[in-house]
């Protein structure tokens, strides 16, 4: 009987060590992403950043250096479009400054929804990987809904940040990667995140989102009109206004799936220059990173962007009431 109890003891022992194991090498990737998330709200680390698009064949390559204090971010620009200007986000406002002005522009941005995204991308683990000599989890979050984009993720195994980011677009095509070097863990200093003195701030509205329409359609003159199809897995985020062409306002509306964004963009006026690509009006277009429907509907122009497959676009603008 002592025999018996030895082994059922070590084959106990054994099966629990071997789901350690297991862990160790097929980790739960929902757990991974969420753990990454939490630790990218809580790290306090500096790092240089590598940025390298795909725009029609080419590869645009940018630099930037990183300070990273829990919730607050800054980012100098060391090479690319943005070189030479700095973004810091505090969690509440994003501040772009330009050193050439002395001015900081400032504005409230759309933050991510994790709990919406893993609603609509399933985590699966995707193998191991080193990033900046440390070991990762590869993660890919993989669209429920087909016709989205997605990522793959390199997550720390040891700090759970997240050291790398592969995009992809609504075809599957790689459209950037983002990866961290020369990660220094360690706090940072406060000044890192402020507004230097004798530098003066300006509050941009454009590209905010809110739940409020009033002051949005009062100041473009326009009254939105909604679709009454919305993709699945997409809920409706907000209003904002944009100036595409000034002085031209639009009313844009926004809706989101956690990772990827619809945008219409209402102003009056007709639309122009293309075949109409449906049974209505629409016009479609494909732009670099994204597709773009254009209708005119009950006196307004209206234009829908995003990355998702070029039927539900379509669908949606047929939709508008």
């Amino acid at each position: 009987m002592k025999g018996i109890a030895r082994l059922q003891v070590i084959s106990v022992a054994l099966l629990l060590c071997g789901i350690a194991m297991a862990f160790a090498s097929h980790p739960d990737a929902d757990r991974l992403v969420r753990m990454s998330y939490k630790a990218q709200e809580t790290a306090s680390y500096s790092c240089r950043i590598n940025t390298i698009m795909q725009d029609r064949g080419k590869r645009l390559i940018s630099e930037a250096d990183i300070y990273k204090d829990g919730r607050a971010t800054r980012i100098n620009y060391l090479s690319g479009p943005a070189a030479g200007t700095s973004v810091i986000d505090n969690g509440r406002t994003i501040m772009r400054f330009v050193p050439v002005e002395r001015l900081v522009y400032v504005i409230a941005p759309e933050r991510e929804n994790l709990s919406l995204m893993l609603s609509n991308y399933s985590p699966e683990p995707a193998g191991r990987g080193m990033v900046a000599k440390r070991s990762c989890f590869i993660i890919r979050l993989a669209p429920i809904h087909k016709g989205n984009p997605w990522k793959k993720l390199w997550i720390d195994r040891d700090s759970y940040l997240t050291l790398r980011t592969d995009s992809y677009n609504s075809d599957g095509r790689l459209i950037s990667s983002t990866e961290l070097h020369s990660v220094n863990c360690r706090p940072q200093s406060p000044k890192l995140f402020a507004v230097p003195k004798g530098w003066k701030t300006r509050q941009i509205s454009y590209g905010a989102i809110s739940l409020d329409l009033l002051p949005v359609s009062s100041k473009a003159g326009v009254k939105p009109v909604r679709p009454g199809y919305i993709p699945k897995g997409y809920k409706f985020a907000g209003y904002g206004l944009t100036k595409p062409s000034p002085p031209i306002e639009c009313v844009t509306l926004r809706y989101t799936n956690g990772l990827n964004s619809i945008t219409l963009m209402e102003t009056k006026g007709k639309c122009t220059g293309r075949k109409p690509c449906c049974k209505t009006d629409c016009m479609f277009s494909k732009r670099r990173h994204a597709r773009m429907v254009q209708r005119h509907f009950k006196g307004l122009n209206i234009v829908l962007i995003s990355d998702i497959a070029k039927g539900e676009l379509i669908k949606m603008a047929e939709s508008l009431k």
